[in-house]
């Protein structure tokens, strides 16, 4: 009893006295009331020492959730959390765009949980605090980090391939005595190292400890590992009733070579070391049916060399037998050392795992290869070796939002919007993208990359590009370099792009009623009514008054959406103190509504299109008649506009 003692009065004291952090998964906000976000210092349970730590996204949400609010987590790792963008590239910030713009009548909190560096473990921590906080959905996708990330059965700094040892070691983190102790066995072992500055390498180079061949003990341990934590996931999900929808994990085949080969045989002087290079100097000359041939006897012989086979699967492409390229291409990421890429062993558990506990299963995999050049994935929508680019991100978001749009979660008007304007709508700012390419650069500049840098990128000194570049080396924060890029538009005139970065705002700081005002501002300047419409609505939500309802309803109509002006009408109505008699203008609004059904069953009614186009001029309504009368005038050329306006009501 006297050491339960002993130790309850050590962590009180290191309480008090400020040591350590909090290791909850989320914290309230101390200046948001009623708020709240990721912990900051979440990773910190993760990592052994704070380097290893990583940036956050920062997604708000009201500690009680409203009636009118669809809550959605995003769990997994720097794929979801839109690395080498900001949120602002994330699958979550391009799914709360689509969704709030889709189903208008509902507040979206899409709230990303994800981290860079973690795995499955980590996840599974943060799973247990998820299903808390009153989620609607949960969107899954994780397995890349599997064997290299801590605590993988093949990272440098791994806590040991024991669940229970690992498991436990996450939880005691939450208390203060537990970090204390943990940081004094940093600073020792720090101190015994040969070379102390090992311990704060870049991540990159001290991760990966072990060589994980295809098949081998080392790889069924990591296997093992993600089945176990995934099931625990997914259990814990369907205890609580959470809706899951669960990602296939994709990767770079094509344009990412091996990081590490090896064959599982000595050739010593058998002549397999010798008909490869030949094999290689045939590709180097362009004798490429040739290289192929000698390839196909290399691999023929010792299947199990990464790069012969990559190799193989180039000249094949070259050579247009793609069934052959996809083949060697797929058979070199699995024979892959340096286990960057997950294994195609870990989707068949994700679907095992979906059908065992009733998650639905969202083929990524198969929506990336049908958009890629002859069903292989590579660059054209992955930067590197897992990460997408902006367009891989906005399809593996639209995978999601399909998947979530066919469940029926959502009991709300549906207002579909064309896939391309969704994607040229989107505000990805010119800093968010050259951000993302710096990053990419920066990484495949170092181990296990070792690319070189284009000469072309150091060259171009634009104001633009030195604030990205700030940007992606920490010089600058995110909104930092969007309030510079809004002043820059601001002095070049360039509404658009003031509006852009606006509107990623209101995606950033939801809670924040004057970003939705500015965007609102911009968006009549501009004369873009469908914006108008969505902003207003917004701000309605922020302030439900008179003045605020009137300019919704009339907006709707301009916008030739009569049916959603009708509830803003009738508020108006309910709070008029202008005198102004609305009675009669709601009649025809609620006439129109219903012409607008019928002409929806029969499109082209031309009497219809004249009584819609009567009334709108009725109520004032020049945009809504105009309308209905060019739509007049493509069916019957003889049609007069003139002569219309002519005709008494």
């Amino acid at each position: 009893m006297l050491p339960l003692i002993f130790l309850f009065l050590i962590e009180m004291l290191l309480r008090l006295s400020h040591f350590g952090n909090d290791a909850s998964v989320f914290i309230e906000d101390k200046k948001m009331t009623g708020f709240m976000h990721l912990n900051p210092f979440l990773t910190q349970k993760y990592y052994n020492v704070y380097k290893d730590s990583t940036l956050l996204n920062f997604d708000y949400f009201k500690k009680q959730k409203d009636s009118r609010t669809f809550r959605v987590f995003v769990m997994g790792e720097s794929t979801v959390k839109g690395y080498p963008y900001n949120s602002n590239g994330s699958v979550s910030r391009i799914l709360k765009y689509r969704l709030s713009r889709e189903f208008p009548e509902m507040h979206f909190d899409i709230i990303n949980c994800a981290l860079t560096n973690i795995n499955s473990y980590a996840v599974l921590d943060i799973t247990k605090e998820v299903v808390k906080k009153s989620p609607d959905a949960v969107i899954l996708y994780l397995g890349h980090n599997e064997y290299n990330t801590m605590p993988g059965v093949a990272s440098a700094n791994k806590l040991g391939s024991n669940h229970f040892i690992v498991n436990s070691y996450i939880y005691l983190k939450k208390f203060r005595s537990f970090q204390a102790l943990s940081s004094l066995w940093t600073v020792v072992s720090h101190k015994l190292k040969k070379n102390p500055d090992e311990h704060y390498l870049n991540f990159s180079q001290s991760v990966f400890s072990r060589k994980v061949f295809y098949k081998s003990n080392l790889y069924n341990e990591g296997k093992k590992q993600f089945a176990e934590n995934l099931d625990h996931i997914l259990k814990i999900l369907r205890d609580h009733n959470v809706p899951v929808f669960i990602g296939n994990l994709v990767s770079n085949e094509k344009d990412q070579a091996p990081f590490l080969s090896e064959t599982k045989t000595d050739h010593g002087n058998d002549g397999w070391y010798r008909l490869y290079m030949e094999a290689l100097r045939q590709q180097k000359t362009g004798d490429n049916d040739k290289s192929l041939e000698l390839l196909k006897k290399v691999n023929s012989s010792d299947s199990s060399y990464a790069l012969a086979q990559y190799n193989e699967g180039l000249i094949a492409w070259k050579l247009k037998d793609f069934n052959l390229s996809k083949r060697c291409f797929k058979n070199a990421k699995e024979l892959d050392l340096q286990r960057f890429r997950a294994p195609d062993e870990f989707n068949r558990i994700i679907k095992e795992k979906a059908v065992k506990y009733k998650a639905q299963l969202v083929d990524i995999k198969n929506d990336f290869e049908k958009a890629s050049p002859n069903e292989i994935i590579g660059k054209e929508l992955i930067s590197d070796h897992i990460h997408p680019d902006f367009s891989g991100y906005f399809l593996m978001a639209g995978s999601f939002y399909n998947a979530i749009q066919n469940s029926g979660l959502i009991k709300s008007r549906f207002n579909p919007m064309e896939n391309t304007k969704l994607r040229d709508n989107y505000p990805l700012t010119e800093i968010d993208s050259l951000k993302g390419i710096y990053e990419i650069y920066m990484l495949k500049e170092g181990w296990p990359f070792f690319e070189k840098v284009p000469d072309s990128l150091s060259r171009d000194n634009s104001y633009i590009s030195q604030i990205a570049g700030g940007l992606a080396v920490n010089m600058f924060s995110w909104k930092q370099v969007m309030d510079m890029l809004f002043d820059y538009y601001r002095k070049e005139k360039n509404m658009k792009g003031m509006l852009k970065i606006t509107e990623a705002f209101t995606l950033e700081y939801p809670f924040e009623e004057k970003y939705f005002e500015e965007a609102d501002r911009l968006s009549i300047a501009l004369g873009d009514i469908d914006r108008v419409v969505f902003y207003q609505r917004k701000l309605f939500d922020f302030n439900p008054a008179y003045e605020s309802a009137h300019k919704l309803f009339l907006n709707c109509l301009k916008a030739d959406r009569p049916e959603e002006a009708i509830p803003y009408l009738d508020f108006a109505i309910a709070h008029n103190k202008s005198g102004f008699k609305l009675g009669s203008f709601r009649s025809i609004v609620i006439k129109v509504a219903s012409l607008e059904k019928m002409l929806g069953a029969d499109s082209l009614n031309k009497n219809l299109m004249l009584q819609i186009a009567r009334e709108y001029y009725t109520l004032g309504n020049t945009a809504g008649m105009n309308k209905y009368v060019n739509k007049i005038s493509k069916i019957d050329p003889s049609f007069s506009a003139s002569e219309f306006l002519k005709q008494p009501n």
